[in-house]
C-alpha cells in the first residue's frame, strides 16, 4: 500500500517538514499510513477469496508507537485503536474541523 496519502488531495507544500495550511508535514502522512496498516482487500491469495471485501489482519498492523499531528498514539493498543485515534485527531484539530464538515456536507 506504501504510504498513501490518507489526508485526500491536498497537496503537501514543496518543501519537506515544513507544515502546509492544514498543518500537517510529510511525516503525519507516513504515520497515518501506519495506523491503518492491517488493512487489505481479500483477493485470489486470501483464505476467504477473490470478494473484495475489505478486511482487517491483525497480524499485519504496526503495534509501534506513532505521532500523528503532535499527538502520540501509544504503542501496542488493541486492534483497531490506532485507526479511531486518527479520527478523532483529526476531528479535533482546529485546522481540520471545517474542511471535514465541508467534505461530509459535500460541499
Amino acid at each position: 500500500m506504501g504510504t498513501d496519502n490518507y489526508f485526500g488531495s491536498i497537496p503537501p507544500e514543496d518543501v519537506p517538514g515544513y507544515p502546509n495550511s492544514l498543518g500537517y508535514v510529510e511525516n503525519d502522512v507516513i504515520e497515518v499510513t501506519r495506523c491503518f496498516t492491517g488493512w487489505t482487500v481479500s483477493n485470489h491469495l486470501s483464505k476467504g477469496g477473490d470478494t473484495g471485501e475489505f478486511y482487517y489482519q491483525e497480524s499485519w498492523h504496526d503495534t509501534e508507537a506513532k505521532t500523528v499531528l503532535g499527538q502520540q498514539i501509544p504503542a501496542g493498543q488493541a486492534a483497531l485503536q490506532d485507526g479511531l485515534d486518527v479520527i478523532n485527531i483529526l476531528a479535533n484539530h482546529e485546522k481540520w474541523q471545517s474542511l471535514l464538515a465541508i467534505n461530509y456536507a459535500g460541499g
